[in-house]
């Protein structure tokens, strides 16, 4: 077999594979789940008012979605989107208050395997399930967060579509929220456009230049759609990823090296990039989760800079613990450098959890070894609350969703091994909240201090 066959035969099972993953992907990913119940008690409880009161509203307000009944045994019960609804009616917000920021928590260690993208995509679910409006910025090129929260990467979303012209600059310095949330006009045009470049691309190639309206159609491409979008939850806004975004970071790094310029602090621009599209977001949402990439580089210290809070996920698994500590001087190297171009000027920088990850139930001697070595060197900078091997979070993620938004039984799962996974998310997410979150808003500033 010579190169080229070769070449052609590795490029057909590559297709192949990659096309089949995706149409299954696609066909799963859409079917209706069972979503999670809230009893009317666990509504009245998180409304702080009694389960008469629940009835009551109901009775009131027929324009709220009626609540559902269980065919079993004919109890209503509520939903997130019960639940949304009354928190807006009785305008309790769990959050922040009018005139606070919300928080910025990056999910980042270059290791792969670590729970990252796993860890971000729960927590999302268990943060958004409080009431707390969440916004997920994907920058893994894998986009294993855009997959979960309901869109296929490469199709459906292309790099005009992601992050990647706000934090290379396309858009202008000027970053607008209107203009970067997702419109289904904008989406109509662009559609419109790649079917019209689409088409030229596949017609007859005669040498001659793409004609005058196929080449506003790529402008009008380039643009995108607008990078904030809706998910199936209602408090979850979602930047999505694809592949192409992989092209950020050496973007950036030209920026970096090419900068006409001697001033360390017009260099150091490109590093704070996805540091100024936070801080906008942080106007509109209490929570903006970042998903970050297997690597380092520009992005990374991108990543790095643009949260409130760093969660590194450490495995208790030698490779991971070692890959953590190279990741640490890495980190060490690259705020020194800061430090010294900025010349001390005030560039704030993240506080640092670490979240042990990987842990099995009946623990090996060695992961033992591993869990004490990493919360001796860690001290209490690590979590409590420890990300398992659970089978109820695979279970769900086969079903493309979280064990925190899925009902067990309507599902065909087994209702312990889902719930304890649940239960997992929901208390490493309050240990964060309460640690990172709370402390920077006043209302639970004030509720801790007359407790």
């Amino acid at each position: 077999m010579n190169s080229t066959e070769n070449v052609d035969e590795l490029l057909d099972v590559l297709k192949v594979f990659s096309s089949g993953v995706a149409t299954y992907s696609d066909i799963d990913r859409d079917k209706p789940r069972a979503c999670r119940r809230y009893s009317i008690t666990e509504l009245a409880t998180m409304c702080n008012v009694f389960r008469r009161n629940i009835y009551e509203i109901y009775e009131r307000h027929p324009e709220l979605t009626p609540l559902e009944v269980a065919p079993h045994n004919k109890r209503s019960y509520g939903t997130i989107q019960h639940l949304t609804e009354l928190y807006a009616l009785l305008n309790i917000h769990p959050g922040r208050g009018d005139t606070e920021l919300g928080r910025a928590i990056s999910v980042y260690t270059p290791k792969g395997g670590s729970y990252k993208t796993s860890t971000t995509f729960n927590l999302a679910i268990e943060f958004a399930n409080r009431g707390l409006k969440t916004c997920v910025i994907d920058i893994d090129p894998q986009a294993t967060a855009t997959l979960m929260l309901g869109y296929t990467p490469n199709e459906e979303i292309q790099r005009a579509d992601t992050i990647f012209n706000w934090l290379t600059g396309q858009h202008g310095a000027r970053i607008d929220i209107n203009q970067m949330r997702w419109t289904q006009e904008r989406q109509d045009d662009v559609d419109r456009a790649r079917a019209q470049v689409k088409e030229w691309e596949n017609g007859p190639d005669d040498g001659s230049d793409a004609p005058e309206h196929v080449f506003k159609a790529s402008e009008t491409d380039l643009k995108g759609t607008g990078c904030i979008r809706p998910t199936r939850h209602p408090n979850i806004d979602l930047i999505p990823s694809c592949l192409g975004l992989d092209f950020a970071g050496m973007v950036l790094s030209f920026q970096i090296h090419g900068a006409d310029t001697e001033d360390p602090l017009t260099k150091l621009d490109a590093f704070f990039r996805l540091r100024n599209i936070v801080g906008l977001l942080k106007q509109h949402y209490d929570i903006v989760l970042i998903d970050g990439q297997p690597s380092f580089g520009t992005m990374g210290v991108n990543l790095v800079y643009a949260a409130d809070t760093l969660i590194v996920p450490v495995a208790t698994e030698v490779a991971d613990i070692h890959a953590t500590q190279a990741f640490s001087q890495l980190l060490i190297d690259n705020i020194e450098m800061v430090e010294e171009f900025s010349g001390g000027t005030g560039v704030e920088h993240p506080s640092l959890r670490f979240l042990v990850t990987k842990l099995s139930d009946k623990q090996t001697i060695e992961e033992q070894r591993s869990l004490k070595l990493i919360k001796s060197f860690a001290g209490d900078r690590c979590l409590d609350k420890i990300h398992k091997r659970a089978t109820g979070t695979t279970k769900a993620a086969s079903l493309y969703r979280s064990p925190s938004e899925i009902y067990p039984a309507g599902n065909d799962l087994n209702k312990r091994v889902v719930e304890k996974a649940a239960e997992m998310y929901s208390e490493i997410a309050q240990e964060i909240l309460e640690k990172e979150v709370y402390p920077h808003w006043a209302k639970f500033r004030n509720e801790q201090e007359s407790a």
